[in-house]
């Protein structure tokens, strides 16, 4: 005290801390779409349920009331359980910065992933659908319907990512297709990417960025007389882009 004076003291309500953490940790690090989902589960969930509490008052039971006044909203325990990871990463924070001894959303029972089933096409609908589309439209459900791929993902494939393998007589064998961006529409706030995301602005809010690592970028091939469709697709328009 007599070298550094008074000591602050001051404990931050959950709501101060993250309302702090939110411009401070999460945006200059997390891809726009990320940070709004983030943004978005402590405006709506936590911060009305438990932020009037002091962060080093928080029990694992306010965590776990949290929870229940999610899922009395009607809402699912998926949603709940991605609330309750968005505040157990803030926590980690507070904990690594002294804010907190403890991480009670670490401690508190997590919410389970709710199962879904969701209805798929079967192998003789999903011809009939890309048999029906045309151009761009059909190289997309064949995009996605033989790679897997996402909507995103085939929107952001350039034609120079995708390579034709010919037989002899110079007919297509195959196409091998790397899907190293996606397109994504993020919100009018966004004027640039964080530093050290790769990234460009396509036209007013879809953006072209890349996976969250180089290990989520991908090579699919396509064969057959579906490569020879997309062959031909490219072939009847000059944009860079396959779809």
């Amino acid at each position: 005290l007599i070298t550094d004076g008074d000591v602050t003291t001051a404990v931050p309500t959950l709501k101060a801390y993250l309302e702090d953490w939110l411009e401070s940790v999460a945006r200059p690090n997390l891809k726009p779409r990320t940070f709004d989902g983030y943004k978005s589960h402590i405006e709506r969930h936590i911060i009305p349920a438990i932020g009037s509490r002091k962060i080093d008052r928080l029990r694992p039971s306010d965590v776990q009331a949290m929870t229940r006044a999610i899922t009395a909203k009607g809402l699912s325990s998926t949603t709940a359980l991605g609330v309750h990871r968005v505040l157990q990463k803030a926590l980690n924070d507070a904990s690594r910065q002294g804010l907190v001894q403890k991480n009670v959303a670490a401690l508190a029972y997590a919410p389970r992933k709710a199962i879904t089933e969701r209805p798929a096409l079967t192998a003789d609908e999903a011809m009939t659908v890309m048999t029906t589309a045309t151009g761009v439209q059909r190289a997309r459900l064949i995009l996605a319907f033989m790679t897997g791929c996402r909507q995103g993902e085939a929107l952001g494939l350039r034609r120079d990512l995708v390579n034709f393998i010919l037989d002899e007589a110079g007919e297509v064998l195959r196409a091998r297709i790397e899907f190293a961006w996606s397109i994504q529409r993020l919100s009018a706030s966004v004027m640039a990417l964080p530093a050290g995301q790769e990234g460009e602005r396509a036209k007013g809010g879809l953006w072209l960025v890349r996976p969250k690592t180089r290990s989520s970028w991908r090579v699919a091939t396509v064969h057959g007389a579906f490569a020879r469709e997309l062959a031909r697709i490219l072939g009847s328009h000059t944009s860079d882009w396959v779809c």
